[in-house]
């Protein structure tokens, strides 16, 4: 908690709709859901919810992708470095 930079801009796909629709918005840090982005590379080959985990670099902004197996799973978290530590500025959720 100590690590994110409330509130944190989001894009998130609306779950209770039948197409695909984003929303853009922010997360309080009441409404924050725990996020664990510990990756075990035996996620490519478990048999449900297979995907797969990058990390981009640029300069003082770090971007974790995940990226699902013909499942519709699609993630960017981004971190931006501020005196010499990692916060969560923003995130993109668009799996369907």
């Amino acid at each position: 908690m100590k690590r994110i930079a409330f509130p944190v801009k989001a894009v998130e796909s609306d779950p209770d709709d039948e197409e695909v629709i984003l929303k853009e918005g922010t997360i309080q840090k009441y409404e924050w859901e725990h996020l664990d982005l510990t990756y075990d590379s035996t996620y490519i080959t478990r048999e449900c919810d297979q995907y797969y985990q990058d990390v981009l670099f640029k300069s003082d902004l770090a971007i974790v992708e995940l990226r699902g197996i013909n499942n519709g799973i699609y993630a960017n978290y981004y971190f931006k470095r501020e005196d010499g530590q990692w916060y969560l500025v923003a995130l993109e959720e668009t799996s369907f």
